[in-house]
Order: C-alpha cells, then structure tokens, then sequence
C-alpha cells in the first residue's frame, strides 16, 4: 500500500495540491496518462523543487507514481514507510544489473509507473543515463514523457512513447524536445535552446 492508495489521505494531500497549484499559478495536466505501467521521466531537472512539483501533479492528476531505492533503505521500520511513499527496493547485487532488476518488478506487478530523471543529476551532462530507455524496451512497457517549463510555470505530458530499439535516435529527438524547455535553472540543461525574443 502507498499514499497513493490510501484513499481520506490521497483527498486530503489532492485538495492540498490543488490549492498550492491555483494559488502559485502553476498549470497541471488535465488529465493522466491512459497507462498501467511505464516508465515516466521528467525533465529538465534542474533543481531539488522538480520532485515537489512531480508529486503534486500526480495527486492531482490521481496517478500513483512509484521511485526506486536500494534495498538497504528497506529495512526495520523504515520499510513500511518507504513503501508508503511509493518506493520499490532493489536489490542490485541480487540481480544481473540494475536495468533487468527493475524489468523483474515490471513482470511481478499489474501496476507500477516508475519515475526517472535521465539526466541522473540537476548538474549539466551531455549524455543522459540510457538505462530508463532499456527499462521500458525490455519489459515491453512505454515511456511517459512529462516536462516541467518554469517559464511558463506549466507542467504536463508531452507524448507516450513505445520504443522501438533505435535507442541513440529516439534519445536524440527525446533531448531535442527538452531543450526547448526551460528548467528552474535553464544553464544546468546542456544544450538547453532558449527562445529569441
């Protein structure tokens, strides 16, 4: 069980959400994506207020998200509530490696929609980590991908997307499509291509 299935406190923490979005004008979907299970990235993640952001949009769009943690965070009496917060322990040493650990979870659950930054960090890369993609291709699963524009102070999703293999290139066009979003910190999206005025 999660937050997100717990339903007096889900309504309670939506109704939260709703009032912190109408009142700092920020814009959220209007609606979820139609999927069970997936891989949803968002970015650019420029700043630790991305996360905030990310989970008020899922209470209000009622879409239960989950993160992934080392499985040494789930232990004694952390575990339930790790759990609670939509956490999924993997055991990395357990498994070939970390890309086919979370593909165990997606086969074992009728549900899970996990949240990953491919950028791995707010810092500059040139190069995001490839392993959402191979996630998704693997356990058959698509790839939602969300963005959060400060500019404009709107969050939403832009596209659900099935892979097809070609990794490099559909990577490629995945970063072309952020560049045109502004970050909290724009200069921290390598390539980020900001709008002539």
């Amino acid at each position: 069980m999660t937050i997100f299935n717990t339903p007096i406190i889900t309504a309670c923490l939506r109704l939260v959400a709703l009032s912190c979005a109408r009142l700092s004008g920020w814009q959220m979907p209007s609606s979820k994506p139609d999927v069970a299970k997936g891989i949803l990235i968002g970015a650019p993640h420029t700043s630790n207020w991305d996360f905030p952001l990310m989970l008020m949009a899922a209470l209000i769009m009622r879409l239960e998200i989950n993160w992934i943690g080392k499985h040494t965070l789930f232990w004694g009496p952390l575990a339930p509530i790790m759990r609670y917060l939509g956490g999924t322990a993997i055991n990395r040493k357990a498994s070939q490696n970390f890309v086919d650990a979370v593909v165990e979870q997606f086969q074992l659950q009728s549900k899970l929609l996990i949240v990953i930054s491919p950028e791995g960090t707010r810092a500059p890369v040139k190069n995001w980590k490839t392993g959402f993609y191979f996630m998704a291709h693997l356990a058959q699963v698509p790839i939602v991908m969300s963005y959060i524009d400060y500019q404009k102070k709107q969050l939403g999703i832009h596209q659900v997307l099935y892979t097809s293999g070609n990794a490099e290139q559909e990577i490629a066009e995945m970063q072309a499509f952020y560049r045109q979003i502004p970050g909290k910190h724009p200069h921290n999206f390598d390539g980020y291509d900001a709008p002539e005025n």
